[in-house]
C-alpha cells in the first residue's frame, strides 16, 4: 500500500494541512532561518530544498513538495511567480495576455538561470554545450595521431530552432492575406 492510497487518504490530507500550516507559519521544522537562505533557492532547486528540509519531519509534504517543485514541473507549473513577471512587466505592456506573459517570462527565468550558471560556475550538465568549450580547448591536438590513436571529433556546435505555426497565427494571416 502506497502513501496516496484511497484508505490513507484521511490521514494524507490531515498530515498535509498541519504540515502546511506549519510551513506557512515557519514553524516546526520549518522554525530555522537558515534553511530560508538556502542558495537552493535563489538557483531554482526547491525540490532539492524540500527534500532536505520538509521530508525528515512531514513525509507527505515533503513529497509533496519534491513532486511541485521538481525538475519536471518546476515552480511555474506549480504557481505562478508574480516576481518573475513584475520584471517583463510595464504600463506600456499592461494588457498582455496570460499566454504572452507566460512565455516572456518562461524566456526571462532561462536567461536569468543561465547567466547565473555561468557566474556560479555550475555543474557542466547544467550549462549549455556552447558555454562549455572555447574554440582552443575544441581544436587542442595532443599529437595522438602520430602513436596510431584515432579520435573521433566529429562532434558539432548545434543549435536547434523549432518552427511551428501556432492556431492564432493562421487566423493573422488569413486576416492578412484577405486584406
Amino acid at each position: 500500500m502506497g502513501i496516496f492510497d484511497a484508505q490513507n487518504m484521511g490521514r494524507v490530507l490531515t498530515e498535509f494541512s498541519s504540515s502546511l500550516t506549519l510551513f506557512q507559519d515557519k514553524a516546526g521544522g520549518w522554525d530555522e532561518a537558515f534553511i530560508w537562505n538556502d542558495p537552493l533557492l535563489s538557483q531554482g532547486k526547491a525540490h532539492i530544498w524540500h527534500r532536505q528540509y520538509s521530508l525528515p519531519h512531514a513525509e507527505v509534504f515533503g513529497k509533496v513538495g519534491c513532486v511541485a517543485q521538481g525538475q519536471l514541473t518546476g515552480m511555474g507549473a506549480a504557481e505562478r511567480n508574480w516576481a518573475h513577471v513584475k520584471n517583463i512587466w510595464d504600463d506600456a505592456k499592461a494588457n498582455m495576455t496570460a499566454e504572452k506573459a507566460e512565455k516572456k517570462v518562461k524566456i526571462w527565468e532561462g536567461i536569468r538561470r543561465e547567466e547565473l550558471a555561468i557566474r556560479n560556475d555550475l555543474d557542466p550538465i547544467d550549462v549549455p554545450l556552447y558555454r562549455q568549450w572555447t574554440d582552443d580547448e575544441v581544436n587542442f591536438d595532443l599529437g595522438l595521431d602520430k602513436r596510431g590513436v584515432e579520435i573521433d571529433t566529429t562532434a558539432v556546435d548545434e543549435r536547434r530552432f523549432l518552427n511551428y505555426m501556432e492556431d492564432w497565427e493562421g487566423e493573422c494571416i488569413k486576416k492578412k492575406n484577405s486584406t
